[in-house]
């Protein structure tokens, strides 16, 4: 996956090495691990990573889920490279480039204009909906697991995997993204399609509004 632009965090120190790849600077940082900037010293390019602090049950569940997202190839979905692991810590390598996540610009409470609104919602719906097609559910769609450009294109992060590891970056305070969880979801733990569709109606009414259908602080 794309990670969000540089956060001014690299006073905080580095590791030498995660694997092949040597730590540039820190993207941000959660409950559940760091995202480091890093350069593929092998293929020599930049790319984002995601350490994890996760058991090894988990991790076992994680590769497998990883074999299937790395299949995924949209425009709207950011790819994810690898999964390997360091000093047995998991961690996963992205695409990287310059962008912020989606939530960042709604903690502004700005309406967006309608036209604008609904061509960030057919983005998401066109990269959920190729990857439903290839049977993956995403599980997890929130502002905090959007990118957005320059140029208002869209990239859907953590497919699949959001479930295990959580939000790619600042994902400690995590009751406001339970808001955007389908009622099932949150009662009888059952995924289909449809909470990925029913995500996107909550996104597209907080761009019109400005405000979050829900607001719970658990």
């Amino acid at each position: 996956m794309a990670v969000t632009a540089k956060n001014n965090l690299n006073n905080v120190g580095l590791p030498n090495r995660i694997g092949r790849f040597q730590p540039i600077d820190i993207l941000g940082k959660g409950s559940q691990g760091i995202v480091y900037l890093a350069e593929d010293t092998q293929l020599d390019r930049k790319v984002a990573i995601k350490t994890l602090d996760k058991n090894q049950h988990v991790a076992e569940r994680l590769t497998q889920e990883a074999k299937n997202v790395s299949l995924l190839d949209h425009e709207n979905i950011i790819p994810l490279y690898e999964i390997g692991f360091h000093e047995e810590t998991p961690f996963l390598v992205y695409q990287y480039y310059e962008s912020e996540k989606l939530e960042h610009r709604l903690h502004h409470g700005e309406k967006l204009k309608q036209f604008d609104a609904l061509n960030i919602v057919n983005q998401i719906l066109d990269g959920i909906h190729y990857a439903h097609n290839k049977k993956i559910i995403h599980r997890d769609i929130n502002p905090s697991n959007l990118l957005i450009d320059k140029n208002n294109k869209i990239r859907i992060m953590a497919f699949r995997i959001a479930s295990l590891v959580g939000t790619m970056i600042d994902d400690s305070d995590e009751h406001r993204m339970a808001n955007y969880l389908a009622p099932e979801q949150l009662t009888t733990n059952e995924v289909s399609p449809a909470v990925d569709i029913y995500a996107c109606g909550l996104i597209l009414y907080e761009l019109l509004t400005g405000h979050q259908v829900y607001s719970g602080k658990n």
